[in-house]
């Protein structure tokens, strides 16, 4: 990992918001994600990862509306998440959702040095898992890891 910068936590929440277009009632969860790692850590660094390093990036849980678990409890790397997403079918929405990405696309992911005290990383704080955590981004790391991109830009938030 390089370290590019640091960066204030209004210029992350800048970030997301500038990359989210559907308006912030729409991201209430990842938006308080984003305040908690503020909270628990409080700096955050802009950071240059390579695949090997973005392939090991921990998940938290992640369900779909159908009750489907593409990533269980007890969480999964992205590397992990991939090889589930080639036993599912064309059709499942995280799959439907990646195919509407461009993965040349350039959009900010935001991480945390562990997982942050919130009920969907329950699973990885109970198995005291310790290391580089998704908040926001998810289907653009899969997709970023599927397609082998060579590196990303990330925001982290680190203490």
């Amino acid at each position: 990992m390089t370290i590019l910068r640091a960066v204030s936590f209004g210029e992350v929440r800048t970030a997301f918001l500038a990359n989210n277009t559907l308006g912030k009632n729409a991201y209430e969860w990842t938006l308080g994600v984003l305040d908690l790692a503020d909270r628990q850590f409080g700096a955050w660094l802009e950071v240059r990862l390579v695949l090997t390093e973005m392939l090991t990036i921990m998940l938290p849980r992640h369900m779909h509306e159908n009750g489907q678990q593409i990533i269980p409890e007890s969480g999964g790397t992205v590397s992990g998440t991939i090889q589930k997403l080639r036993t599912v079918p064309l059709s499942d929405p995280c799959n439907q959702k990646m195919a509407g990405y461009s993965s040349d696309c350039i959009v900010p992911i935001f991480l945390s040095a562990t997982p942050v005290p919130h009920r969907d990383y329950e699973g990885l704080l109970g198995r005291n898992y310790h290391g580089i955590t998704h908040l926001d981004g998810l289907h653009h790391l899969i997709l970023w890891g599927q397609t082998q991109k060579p590196e990303i830009v990330a925001y982290l938030a680190v203490k």
